[in-house]
C-alpha cells in the first residue's frame, strides 16, 4: 500500500489553516453582530438571533452537503462553502451601512450557511487517522482556532481605529478585512491533492472486511444507534448553550457600558476556552473514552453558564465564558471521535451532516429561547436554563446508565 504520510501532513496542515480562518470569522461575526443588531432594532430577541443564524445556517445546507461530501469528496465541497460566506459578509457589510436590520438577517442567513459547510472540515481530519489517535488529531484541528481568536480582536480594533477616520461604521470595516481573509480560504483549500476521504478508503479500511471501491458494501454494516444518539443529543446541548450565551453575554457586557474591544477580548477568552485546550481533550477522549469526556465537558458548561449571570465584573464574566468554551470543548471532540468510531468512512458525510442537523436546530433555538427569557425573567435566569440543558444531558453519556452501552471501549470501525 502506497506510503500516503507526507499528503496526511499536507492535507492536515491546510485543514489547520482552513480553521483559523474559519474561526476567526465566526467570532467577528458574533463578537459585533449582536451589537449591530441591537444599535438597529434595540431588540435583546433579535440580537440573540445573530449568534443562532451564524450557528444554525447548518439546517439549510449540512445533510445535504454532508451527503455530497461523502459523493464528491471533502476538498471540493468546503471549497464551495466559501461562497456564501464570501457573500453572506457582503449583505452585513452593506446592511450595516445602510442601517437595514433585515438584509443584516439576510446576509447573516447566507453567512451561516457557508458556515455550516466550513465546520465539516472535521470530517475531513476524522478520514485521515485512526481511531487510537482519531480524538487528537480532532483536538489538534480545534487548536488550531486560538490563533483565530487573538487575529480577531485585532480586526475589531482596526475597524474602530479606522471608522474613527472614515465615514464608514467601525463593524462594517472589520467585516470587511474578515471578507478579505475569507477569500483567502479557496487557494489554501485547493492545495489538497488527495482528498482525505480517498486516504481514508486506502489507508483505513481492512480490504478482507470492506471494499474501498464499492461505497454500497457499507450498508451490510450495522450502526449502533443508542450512541450514535446520545453523541448527537449531549453535543447540540453543549452546542446551544455555547451560542446562546456567546451572543447574549455580549450584548449583557454592553449593556454594563463596556466597550466593543473589550466584548471582542471577553469573546476572545471563550474561543480560546472553546479551542485551546482541544488537544488536551482528544487525548482525554482516547485515553479515558469517549462517554466520560462529553460528561465532563456538559459539567463544566453548565457550571459555566450558571456563573455569568451573577456578576457584573468583566474577569468573572471572562472565567464563566471560558469554562463555556472549556466544557463546548470537550463534549465537541469526544463525540466528534465516537461519530467517527461507529461510522465507516464512505458514510460519515450524511451522519456527520445529520448530527449538524441537529446542532444547527439547537443552535438556532437556544439564542431565541435566551433572548425571550431575558425579556421576560431578565439575565439571571439565562445562566440557570444553560445548566439545565447541558448537565441535564449529561447521564446520556454515562455507560450503564445512559446510552452509551452499546459503545465498547477500543472497538471501533477503521
Amino acid at each position: 500500500m502506497e506510503d500516503l504520510t507526507g499528503e496526511i501532513g499536507r492535507n492536515t496542515r491546510t485543514l489547520i489553516v482552513h480553521q483559523v480562518i474559519t474561526s476567526l470569522s465566526i467570532q467577528t461575526v458574533v463578537a459585533l453582530g449582536p451589537l449591530a443588531m441591537f444599535a438597529l432594532t434595540s431588540s435583546p430577541v433579535l440580537s440573540g438571533l445573530v449568534s443562532a443564524i451564524t450557528w444554525g445556517g447548518r439546517l439549510a445546507i449540512v445533510y445535504q452537503s454532508g451527503i455530497l461530501m461523502d459523493r464528491f469528496g471533502r476538498r471540493n465541497v468546503l471549497i464551495a462553502g466559501v461562497i456564501p460566506m464570501t457573500l453572506g459578509s457582503i449583505l452585513m457589510i452593506y446592511a450595516v451601512s445602510i442601517g437595514s436590520s433585515l438584509l443584516l438577517i439576510g446576509g447573516l442567513a447566507v453567512f451561516g450557511i457557508g458556515v455550516g459547510i466550513a465546520q465539516q472540515n472535521r470530517i475531513a481530519m476524522t478520514d485521515m487517522y485512526p481511531p487510537e489517535s482519531r480524538g487528537f488529531a480532532i483536538g489538534k484541528l480545534y487548536t488550531a482556532s486560538v490563533a483565530g481568536s487573538f487575529v480577531a480582536p485585532m480586526i475589531a480594533w482596526a475597524g474602530e481605529v479606522l471608522g474613527a477616520t472614515t465615514k464608514m461604521k467601525p463593524t462594517a470595516i472589520t467585516w470587511a478585512l474578515m471578507t478579505l481573509l475569507i477569500v483567502s480560504a479557496v487557494p489554501v483549500l485547493r492545495s489538497m491533492r488527495v482528498d482525505p476521504k480517498e486516504i481514508a478508503l486506502r489507508l483505513h479500511i481492512k480490504p478482507q472486511t470492506l471494499s474501498t471501491t464499492n461505497a454500497a458494501d457499507y450498508t451490510a454494516v450495522r450502526i449502533p444507534k443508542p450512541p450514535l444518539i446520545a453523541a448527537y443529543v449531549t453535543s447540540a446541548a453543549s452546542q446551544g448553550n455555547m451560542v446562546m450565551l456567546m451572543g447574549l453575554a455580549s450584548l449583557y457586557l454592553h449593556d454594563l457600558g463596556y466597550s466593543q474591544t473589550l466584548v471582542s477580548i471577553a469573546v476572545t477568552i471563550h474561543v480560546i476556552g472553546m479551542y485551546g485546550f482541544s488537544t488536551a481533550f482528544g487525548r482525554l477522549a482516547d485515553r479515558a473514552g469517549r462517554p466520560q469526556t462529553i460528561m465532563i465537558g456538559q459539567i463544566v458548561a453548565g457550571l459555566g453558564a450558571l456563573l455569568i449571570p451573577m456578576t457584573t465584573n468583566h474577569l468573572i464574566v471572562d472565567i464563566g465564558m471560558l469554562m463555556i468554551g472549556l466544557g463546548w470543548s470537550a463534549t465537541t471532540v469526544a463525540s466528534t471521535a465516537l461519530i467517527s468510531d461507529i461510522v465507516p468512512p464512505s458514510l460519515r458525510g450524511k451522519y456527520f451532516g445529520l448530527n449538524d442537523l441537529f446542532l444547527g436546530i439547537s443552535a438556532v433555538s437556544m439564542p431565541v429561547v435566551g433572548g425571550l427569557v431575558i425579556a421576560s425573567l431578565g439575565f439571571s435566569y439565562l445562566g440557570l436554563l444553560g445548566l439545565v440543558v447541558t448537565v441535564g444531558t449529561a447521564p446520556l453519556a454515562h455507560r450503564r446508565l445512559g446510552l452509551m452501552h452499546q459503545c465498547e471501549p477500543k472497538v471501533y470501525l477503521a
